[in-house]
């Protein structure tokens, strides 16, 4: 079921799997740093209305190098609300020979949050696996 779409991302809660997947786009080409920062409130929203345990986050569409100040302020304001919402695991799918792809890894890597675990995955399926473990 979708909980919101814009021209960057679209929300989707699978509650069977209590996982709350971010599915960005190609448009994302077009992102600012606010753009950015504003559809991260959106998933801050979203992850504290359904209360899920997992978060999927598909970036092989995702092209937006993240800056370092906005990875510094995910780490300050997306990952503790998350944490603080229940959020226990977030996957990432990742496409491999996508150049931005690196800002994202970096930004998980900058998570202070030891609660909150972080996989970087291919396909859904291992994602979901990963979850049930």
């Amino acid at each position: 079921m979708s909980n919101y779409k814009s021209k960057f991302m679209e929300v989707i809660f699978h509650q069977e799997k209590q996982t709350l997947e971010f599915s960005w786009f190609q448009e994302t080409i077009e992102l600012t740093d606010e753009d950015f920062r504003r559809e991260l409130g959106q998933q801050i929203r979203s992850v504290k209305e359904c209360k899920p345990q997992n978060v999927l986050i598909d970036t092989t569409k995702f092209i937006f190098p993240i800056s370092p100040e906005t990875q510094a302020w995910v780490d300050k304001n997306v990952y503790p609300a998350w944490t603080a919402d229940g959020v226990s695991k977030m996957g990432f799918l990742m496409s491999p020979e996508m150049v931005s792809q690196l800002s994202i890894q970096q930004a998980v890597d900058e998570n202070s949050q030891v609660e909150l675990k972080s996989g970087f995955f291919e396909t859904k399926e291992q994602a979901f696996e990963w979850f049930q473990s």
